[in-house]
């Protein structure tokens, strides 16, 4: 008894690292090994935890630096400078209102988890922001999502660092008749998977590969950014089989 009540104020002290070695069987046997299950499984939380708020920080810092990146801003500028230059007022009206509500949206909501609606909405803001950058290039289709997932609390900045992907790596090099879709299928059983595609070149089955075997190779506490974020911010909010 003794053995449990000092391996109880060394965890009290911070240390979840205090197993019990003992070869006991009967109710010392069942309350140490109990006890070494629980300290183990505390850890565990703990360091969930703390990496989903690091997580959290990274992909809210990732937004930030996107939402203010100067390529993006400038570019923007530029945009409303031409077309008030050229008169045309209804252009610039409806471009300085889409970017009203995105740095609204972005100061609104500084939450950890928003609803799926929100995710949804916030993306489908951004995609529209960067389609009128690239008028008759880009069209953007972002779909609602289905109506028993849109309350779904969801880890914030899913949606919009994959589109700015799709743009930067792709649409932005279209001449014409580029795609971006966002849309939701719900899976067998408890899953939905939100599905953001665009057109242009196919990735090659080698880059293809190494970025699936770097998801799923990732170390815990491993820094991470960009989709491997993403993937890992989805398997602590939802399991390991999510992502």
């Amino acid at each position: 008894l003794s053995r449990l009540v000092n391996a109880f104020e060394k965890m009290e002290n911070g240390d979840f690292n205090v197993g019990i070695d003992h070869k006991k069987v009967g109710e010392f046997g069942y309350l140490y090994s109990s006890f070494n299950r629980m300290a183990d499984r505390l850890k565990q939380l703990i360091e969930q935890v703390y990496e989903k708020t690091i997580l959290s920080q990274k992909a809210e810092l990732k937004g930030l630096q996107s939402q203010i990146d100067p390529h993006f801003f400038s570019n923007s500028m530029f945009l409303i400078s031409v077309s008030a230059k050229q008169g045309d007022m209804e252009f610039v009206e409806k471009f300085t209102d889409q970017l009203g509500k995105y740095f609204r949206f972005l100061h609104r909501n500084n939450r950890e988890n928003i609803t799926l609606a929100e995710e949804t909405e916030y993306a489908a803001l951004y995609a529209d922001i960067q389609a009128t950058r690239f008028v008759n290039r880009v069209k953007v289709e972002v779909h609602e999502p289905p109506q028993e997932y849109r309350d779904l609390l969801v880890p914030r900045l899913i949606i919009q660092p994959l589109i700015e992907n799709a743009f930067k790596h792709c649409l932005e090099k279209s001449a014409s008749d580029g795609t971006l879709r966002v849309c939701f299928k719900k899976d067998d059983g408890d899953f939905l998977s939100i599905i953001v595609e665009n057109t242009g070149d196919d990735i090659p089955d080698e880059i293809f590969y190494k970025i699936k075997a770097k998801l799923s190779a990732v170390e815990h506490g491993e820094t991470r950014s960009g989709i491997s974020n993403i993937n890992r911010r989805l398997q602590l909010q939802f399991g390991e089989d999510s992502g």
